[in-house]
């Protein structure tokens, strides 16, 4: 079996497709909703900035634990590496902006935008924790089966370390 796909490039690809979904969802929101998308705009600021300090914080150390605390794994326990489907992810943000805007353009746009921010971080902060780590330790890491919204299992494959 051949050695699994490394949790930074599924961060990358997974957080990519999350802000470009969430950006075409954001231009969806804006056109369809017009004014009404753009009510409090003091209100969208401040939401944004929480979530940005809240990934950069809670986020960043959340990772940096997730990577320091993998343990050796063998290829098979290792899985395949391959990211979470992209259809879901399109999926969720279409739903949850659709759902929103039923209710609130205001509420649709600050979902979508905070989407773009995730994904954001995601792709770059928190890929780049990992490949800083993966240059600290020597090892290469892999998202490992049991990983939830709330918790990341981390492990690597013997034998795929980097050469320092």
């Amino acid at each position: 079996m051949a050695v699994p796909a490394g949790y930074r490039e599924r961060l990358r690809i997974e957080g990519a497709v999350l802000a470009a979904c969430a950006v075409l969802a954001t231009v969806a929101v804006l056109v369809a909703g017009g004014d009404e998308a753009t009510e409090r705009p003091w209100s969208t600021v401040i939401q944004l900035v929480v979530v940005a300090l809240g990934m950069g914080f809670v986020g960043v150390r959340a990772v940096r634990g997730w990577v320091r605390s993998a343990r050796a794994v063998s290829v098979d326990e290792a899985g395949t590496g391959e990211p979470t489907p992209l259809w879901h992810i399109v999926a969720i943000v279409v739903v949850l902006t659709a759902l929103l805007a039923w209710r609130s353009w205001d509420g649709a746009l600050h979902l979508s935008l905070g989407c773009v921010v995730v994904g954001v971080f995601q792709a770059v902060v928190f890929a780049r924790v990992v490949a800083e780590e993966e240059v600290r330790s020597g090892r290469v890491f892999v998202r490992l089966r049991g990983s939830s919204l709330r918790s990341t299992v981390v492990g690597f494959v013997a034998g795929t370390e980097r050469p320092q």
